[in-house]
């Protein structure tokens, strides 16, 4: 069959171009290139034909090349905002990343809301030694995640080795060890967890709940959140009162007593109920406590626990810090 002309028909550019992409979809660069090639030798300027071509030397690790396409298709058209991202790749992937930070935020000056755009500003910003910024356009990326997964309802699979990331957005936790899935169900039942502690890690392990803003303090700039087990202050939540946020406590952050202390800086004092005590004999003990529906976790020393003679089924006082919620422990129910 000969092949179509591409001197003459505008449609048999586009069949060619989406060929040539779907090509590029498979892995197949050599086909995919080979057909933007024939694109530019009918049409030199053909603006699809060199961004794709640009992006078939980026994945074959061909970054100046890659550069060369990307730059001559924004000379043709230097408005489009995903050719302005690309661009920010090959440039960074040959370690030019103030240049591209520039391109970048070109880019996010025409498509503000793009997810992989702005993930790639804040790696940008981790190579430039600037973590504070990456760690401020992280949570924007995060928060936008919010926003897919609150307003348009579709299902969304992220992958992450971030504890507060995952607390932060799941509803539902595969948590996987060595290549195979080892717990499946509701991020506060998995979470909660005490004999999933090797993997959720002890330091930032701890348990997830909902929770509804009930009032804000302006002058302290406190906000005060209520669930099933009672109250928490915390810092100031950008939500509106009644809306539902989740929040993160972490084992470690969390003390117990017997008796309402008095004269205490912390603020957050709630009654519980002991219902498992994980106690391997080593200086460390894992506490799991219930607070009405809520399922929580406390860490604690061993002699900690043999000098209050802590038991399942008892009652104490939980004890948590406000200053212990930070953005990553707070999000969008």
């Amino acid at each position: 069959m000969p092949k179509p002309d591409l001197r003459a028909s505008g449609a048999n550019i586009a069949q060619a171009i989406q060929e040539a992409a779907a090509h590029y979809r498979e892995g197949r660069l050599a086909e995919a290139e080979r057909l933007c090639s024939r694109v530019l030798k009918a049409h030199p300027g053909q603006f699809d034909a060199l961004h794709l071509s640009g992006l078939i030397k980026l994945q074959a690790g061909k970054a100046s090349a890659a550069l060369a396409l990307i730059e001559a298709a924004l000379k043709v058209n230097p408005a489009v905002p995903q050719a302005l991202a690309n661009r920010a790749l090959a440039l960074s992937a040959l370690n030019r990343d103030p240049e591209a930070l520039a391109s970048i935020d070109q880019a996010l000056a025409l498509a503000p809301n793009n997810f992989e755009t702005l993930n790639n500003r804040g790696n940008v910003l981790l190579k430039l030694a600037r973590p504070q910024e990456a760690l401020a356009r992280r949570d924007e990326v995060l928060r936008y995640i919010e926003l897919l997964r609150d307003d348009l309802r579709i299902p969304i699979v992220y992958v992450s080795h971030s504890i507060a990331e995952i607390t932060r957005l799941a509803d539902t936790i595969v948590l996987l060890a060595e290549g195979r899935a080892i717990a499946v169900g509701a991020v506060e039942e998995v979470m909660g967890r005490l004999d999933l502690r090797p993997q959720t890690g002890r330091y930032e392990a701890g348990s997830v709940f909902d929770t509804t803003v009930v009032a804000y303090d302006s002058k302290y700039a406190l906000t005060t959140l209520r669930f099933d087990g009672g109250e928490l202050i915390v810092p100031n939540v950008e939500a509106l009162a009644g809306e539902r946020v989740r929040v993160r406590i972490r084992a470690r952050d969390v003390s117990l007593a017997l008796h309402p202390p008095t004269g205490l800086s912390i603020v957050n004092v709630l009654p519980a109920t002991i219902t498992a005590i994980d106690d391997e004999g080593g200086p460390i003990v894992e506490v799991q406590l219930r607070l009405g529906n809520v399922s929580l976790r406390a860490r604690i020393t061993r002699r900690s626990r043999v000098e209050l003679g802590l038991a399942e089924n008892q009652e104490v006082y939980t004890l948590i810090k406000a200053v212990s919620f930070d953005r990553r422990s707070v999000g969008y129910a």
